[in-house]
């Protein structure tokens, strides 16, 4: 969360009940952008884990001839 975020679920906390439907929305924001954010590394590790796996046969096979 930012830190203007961080403030705010300060400043409704303090209000008590009346902002239980306040906090639940920004944390199911927060939640949102989170699995938005996992998504990305999810594929950045897919790739991570392809290269990986293409440098280890290279240096294994003594070759590079796999990119052909």
């Amino acid at each position: 969360m930012s830190g203007k975020d961080i403030k705010n679920y300060a400043k409704f906390t303090e209000l008590g009940d009346d902002s239980l439907k306040k906090c639940y929305l920004m944390f199911l924001n927060h939640k949102k952008v989170i699995e938005e954010q996992m998504k990305k590394l999810d594929h950045g590790m897919e790739t991570i884990e392809q290269k990986c796996w293409y440098y280890e046969s290279s240096i294994d096979a003594k070759t590079d001839s796999f990119s052909d």
